[in-house]
């Protein structure tokens, strides 16, 4: 363990490689709670709520100020979530007027100003444990998890809907800002056919961001634009097909500002879930289809 008379201004968090559901005793399985990323850093001076990327969440998140009365020299890890019986509800976190968040503990970093990221995920489990449980305030959750049975336990975070979960070897040591296999998140994803409507042009007129739809019960949506996954070869041969077939109007209502294709163009986008108005959230472009 080091020594440190204070906490660092800011701990880049670990991360997670992408990974699929397996059973193992050398791992915790946990939920992947649907939040925004962030770490509590506690000092007798008081406390500060950081992002991941060391914007500042302390102002935004007053209902959080009771982690100022846990003892000086904490560093947490954690997810800041919207609770609804239990389960992260993340659309309520875009809003401005969002319900209290709740800061659900994963990791700890420093205890008493000493680091313990050399310390086995196990052990400083152990220590986060106790540090909710002498707890008062029920916004401070524990992150709970099992280990053994990680592929039941990935069924189970679908069936309820959740996004998935992450995978944590019991031995592996913290280490920030690293993505070094040891967290692995695993994510309920489904696949959906959208028709093209359009791109988003970036500021060289080149295609950003593909423009999409899907068949629902009342006909053709507008259901949000798709970027990630899209290779150079990809975009070159959509744009090419698109400008081959413009339109001034889109095929169906659109909120946004793009170049308009005929009918005819379709892809295949992976995504995690829906927010309450339809939109695919954190799309992902799979295959082009010029005839479905």
């Amino acid at each position: 363990m080091s020594h440190t008379s204070r906490l660092p201004d800011f701990i880049p968090p670990m991360l997670a490689r992408a990974g699929r559901a397996f059973d193992s005793d050398e791992h915790l399985f946990e939920i992947k709670w649907d939040g925004f990323r962030a770490q509590a850093l506690i000092e007798a001076s008081g406390y500060r709520l950081l992002s991941r990327r060391w914007t500042d969440f302390t102002p935004r998140y007053t209902e959080l100020a009771f982690l100022r009365d846990l003892p000086g020299g904490i560093a947490l890890d954690g997810e800041l979530v919207v609770l609804r019986d239990g389960k992260p509800h993340f659309e309520t976190m875009l809003t401005a007027d969002h319900a209290p968040v709740s800061f659900v503990a994963f990791d700890v970093m420093y205890v008493g100003g000493v680091s313990i990221m050399d310390e086995p995920l196990a052990e400083r489990r152990k220590f986060l444990t106790e540090i909710v449980s002498a707890c008062s305030d029920p916004r401070l959750v524990l992150s709970d998890g099992l280990v053994g049975d990680g592929k039941a336990f990935f069924a189970t975070t679908g069936q309820m809907q959740l996004e998935g979960m992450v995978a944590k070897r019991l031995d592996s040591r913290y280490e920030p800002g690293e993505r070094t296999g040891a967290w692995q998140k695993i994510k309920h994803m489904q696949d959906v056919l959208c028709a093209i409507l359009g791109y988003v042009v970036d500021d060289e007129g080149d295609l950003r961001s593909l423009i999409i739809a899907t068949n629902e019960e009342d006909g053709l949506r507008y259901v949000g634009k798709v970027g990630s996954g899209l290779t150079q070869e990809t975009r070159a041969k959509v744009r090419r097909l698109m400008d081959e077939n413009r339109v001034d109007e889109p095929l169906v209502p659109c909120d946004l500002e793009g170049r308009w294709v005929a009918p005819g163009l379709y892809c295949k986008v992976r995504y995690v879930d829906r927010t309450s108005t339809g939109m695919l959230r954190a799309p992902v472009f799979r295959e082009l289809i010029t005839d479905a």
